[in-house]
């Protein structure tokens, strides 16, 4: 699982996720009750954000 989303890392086709209180767009990840986590492909790094703060984007790309 791991493997294929840095797999849309590195093809640009995974949902990202910002946030103001964070400086770099994350990578969506999974949202809990109170959490997101994103991964940061800049810092190679996974981030936890409240779900309040977010805001989500996805492409959508034809296969």
């Amino acid at each position: 699982m791991a493997h294929k989303i840095l797999d849309k890392v590195h093809d640009q086709s995974a949902a990202t996720m910002k946030s103001e209180d964070y400086e770099n767009d994350l990578v969506f990840l999974y949202c809990g009750t109170n959490n997101c986590a994103g991964y940061d492909p800049i810092k190679k790094r996974v981030v936890y954000l409240p779900q309040q703060i977010l805001s989500i984007q996805t492409s959508f790309s034809k296969q």
